[in-house]
């Protein structure tokens, strides 16, 4: 069945985006976050049988008739095709749309392009963040992760105004654009490996320590990381490099999940980049933000006082293992990362191991 292009709406927190089932006759409804809970009933599903086919968080919740992702042919393409490289892509139709639907007027002079997106200021003195991704990469719960982090209270995070989605039918991919908070200062590391300790105030620290306690006592369902961070994950990654080691994870907490110093902003400490959070073993974040800083000797200690309280825990020693095996595992292409990553791996694992 050829499946007609849905109709988007313009949304906030409050109200209800639509999709129009290719028939016209019903709509395919969600809540934005957070949800407003599911009735079950004949008539009726919740997310976990249909709504992840389509790529909405368990979160959020939808009323649906049963056989939506089979009828209206939203489930998982059975033939993947690549997102197109944003950095060598014209986006001016993207754009085009994302200013249509949000209101907006997009400064594309000022426009920064990654792989996967792009993103740029208003003329409104906002940041407008544009995803795409293939239609069998949108099963999983980050796709919504900056709308779902506006829930979040107590973090030093770019707030979030509104969203939009759409399906493009032609290469059975998935656009997203995010209106947020534009911030000001800029990224600490923004890529390659941090060989340079920053000049960080005791400020900076003191709402880097209070946003990720905070976090930390967010309740949530969604489980952390593009590719979940689950249990399985951790014992594959670190069997690989240092087999025979009990990784059970015995504390799961509300994490960002990509605490790299790609993510952070100085002079004013704000944590960027929310699509990924979610659940992951205690001390994921500081033990990610821990093995970032491994080349700088100085660095890597403040991270560990700092963060001890979780760094210290069983969850945490996993944690740091597990960042340390996917350095330890690349080897060469490591860089300045490997030595370091390596040592502290003997270290964790004698405590492990105690």
């Amino acid at each position: 069945m050829k499946v007609s292009k849905p109709t988007i709406r313009r949304w906030r927190l409050t109200t209800v985006p639509l999709f129009k089932s290719p028939d016209g006759e019903s709509d395919i409804g969600w809540s934005s976050f957070p949800s407003a809970g599911c009735q079950r009933g004949d008539q009726q599903v919740g997310i976990l049988e249909e709504l992840l086919a389509i790529g909405l968080s368990i979160g959020q919740c939808a009323e649906v008739p049963r056989g939506t992702s089979s009828r209206y042919g939203l489930g998982m393409s059975t033939s993947p095709v690549p997102a197109p490289d944003l950095r060598k892509t014209s986006t001016d139709s993207v754009l085009d749309r994302v200013e249509r639907s949000l209101g907006v007027e997009l400064d594309r002079s000022a426009m920064v392009r990654k792989r996967r997106t792009v993103g740029m200021p208003t003329a409104g003195d906002t940041w407008v963040r544009i995803e795409v991704r293939p239609l069998d990469r949108v099963g999983g719960q980050s796709w919504n992760g900056v709308e779902a982090a506006a829930a979040i209270q107590g973090v030093a995070k770019p707030a979030w105004f509104q969203g939009v989605s759409w399906y493009e039918q032609e290469r059975a991919l998935m656009w997203r654009a995010d209106e947020t908070e534009r911030v000001m200062a800029p990224a600490i590391k923004p890529g390659g490996i941090l060989l340079e300790e920053p000049d960080l105030s005791e400020g900076w620290w003191a709402t880097l320590n209070s946003s990720l306690d905070a976090l930390a006592q967010q309740q949530t369902t969604r489980v952390a990381g593009l590719q979940p961070i689950t249990q399985a994950r951790i014992k594959t990654t670190v069997d690989a490099v240092f087999p025979g080691v009990d990784v059970t994870i015995d504390e799961w907490t509300t994490n960002h999940a990509d605490l790299a110093w790609a993510n952070l902003t100085s002079p004013d400490c704000v944590v960027l980049d929310w699509e990924d959070w979610g659940l992951a073993p205690r001390g994921y974040d500081s033990a990610t933000l821990l093995g970032e800083s491994l080349a700088v000797p100085g660095l890597a200690e403040r991270v560990s006082r700092e963060r001890h309280k979780d760094l210290a825990t069983r969850s945490g020693l996993v944690a740091q293992l597990y960042q340390c095996s996917k350095y330890v595992g690349a080897g060469e292409r490591a860089g300045a990362l490997y030595e370091p990553a390596r040592v502290l791996a003997e270290s964790v694992l004698s405590s492990l191991r105690s």
